[in-house]
């Protein structure tokens, strides 16, 4: 009866730890999930560079927020919003002839801070030319 308790008794403590669960991406990919183009074929998005403006600050300009996709030659980093061809801050890349710019982007949490983790983003992407 002893070694029943002690072999039970570490499976009743593991079954009362607070397992965190993350929300799904509710339409788009997370990091690390892949982007399917019209033509089967597929990017990773491998990253997400936040440069915008903190939730509690007040900034005089909002900034940017990049994708970085990559099918494992080529990596690609799309903007949210037009900033400079010269700096690499586009709103619209290309692969394979497909146009593919964001079209939204979720935080998964409600909590304000900065950074978020690469996990809490959920990102839309679209395939058409921004005019």
């Amino acid at each position: 009866m002893r070694y029943l308790i002690i072999t039970l008794l570490p499976l009743f403590l593991l079954a009362c730890t607070k397992e965190e669960v993350q929300p799904e991406c509710p339409t788009g990919i997370g990091v690390g999930d892949l982007l399917t183009l019209p033509d089967d074929s597929a990017l990773t998005l491998v990253r997400i560079n936040d440069n915008r403006c903190p939730c509690d600050v007040q900034c005089f300009w909002a900034g940017y927020l990049q994708a970085v996709l990559t099918d494992g030659d080529t990596t690609l980093t799309v903007s949210d919003v037009h900033v400079a061809d010269s700096l690499g801050i586009v709103d619209v890349v290309y692969y394979r002839g497909f146009p593919i710019a964001i079209d939204s982007v979720v935080l998964l949490t409600d909590e304000c801070r900065h950074p978020y983790r690469q996990d809490e983003y959920c990102v839309t992407f679209t395939f058409e030319d921004r005019e």
